[in-house]
């Protein structure tokens, strides 16, 4: 039987976190680590009161919400071999541990299977993999400071690392109803069109260098941040009635091509956004 340590992250969704925490402790976990990232509303405080054999985590040197960096905190409080990494907002049903038990694999990480209806994505944040992959591939990059796209990147990389995709079944989650303006309320941007544009044209981006390097090796953390800035101001710049959009990145590359012999390529990637692509990422929104 695995040991299972449940990880959540919590800033303005304490009313949330009420109605799940009582559900997670019931499938018996090694453990649960609740980190408040600067929560207004007191997590920390509420959950030492209610539930003192959660282990809290205080995040207190930023003003802001960085869900990548809460989620490594997380982990590193953590001391079980499996990870489940799981939204605040995710109510839980009776056996998914002992699915766990009968079911984990080394070498796989487990997302949630397809769910029927329109908010049937609300789970795919949730995700179980094992401590040894999450290390490998370095936890999930901290470059990401708006709402979403941090899974999808970490799920690519556990790809790239040799990690296999299952799914656990989908009885067994159950996000809460929530709207969009709860989503965004802890981050800067709050239009979700040019939030999914964001986490989209870095991805592009990231995974072509990725993909260009060493055994996709991770783009250093300062050319991933200067590359999130450079694309983050564009994009919340743009207005897309002016026309479209070009997004470039040059990288100079330096490695052997032969005994005693080594070439530096220069590389110019360029991407160009249209309302075409504004009308795609505004219909996967949902607005």
């Amino acid at each position: 039987m695995p040991a299972v340590s449940f990880i959540t992250v919590c800033k303005g969704r304490l009313h949330h976190l009420k109605q799940v925490l009582p559900l997670w402790i019931e499938q018996g976990p090694a453990e649960i680590v609740v980190v408040d990232y600067g929560c207004p509303q007191g997590t920390a405080d509420w959950v030492v009161t209610n539930y003192p054999s959660v282990r809290v985590v205080r995040v207190e040197d930023d003003p802001g919400f960085c869900l990548a960096r809460a989620r490594n905190i997380g982990v590193s409080a953590s001391g079980s071999e499996w990870l489940v990494l799981i939204d605040a907002d995710i109510q839980t049903r009776p056996g998914w541990t002992a699915w766990m038990n009968a079911s984990l694999r080394p070498g796989y990480f487990y997302t949630c299977e397809a769910q029927d209806g329109p908010d049937a994505w609300q789970a795919f944040g949730t995700v179980i993999c094992s401590r040894q992959a999450f290390d490998r591939v370095g936890g999930y990059d901290e470059v990401f400071r708006t709402w979403g796209a941090e899974d999808s990147d970490l799920y690519h990389r556990f790809l790239l690392k040799g990690e296999l995709q299952d799914r656990y079944p989908q009885q067994f989650v159950k996000p809460i109803f929530h709207g969009d303006d709860e989503r965004v309320a802890a981050y800067e941007i709050k239009d979700m069109w040019r939030i999914h544009l964001i986490g989209w044209v870095y991805r592009h981006f990231k995974n072509q260098l990725m993909s260009l390097s060493e055994q996709g090796a991770e783009v250093p953390f300062e050319n991933r941040q200067n590359l999130m800035n450079s694309i983050r101001q564009k994009i919340e710049c743009w207005q897309p009635e002016e026309g479209p959009l070009d997004i470039s990145v040059a990288r100079d590359m330096e490695g052997p091509i032969a005994r005693g012999f080594s070439a530096r390529r220069s590389l110019r990637l360029q991407y160009r956004l249209t309302k075409e692509d504004l009308l795609t990422r505004r219909s996967s929104a949902g607005t």
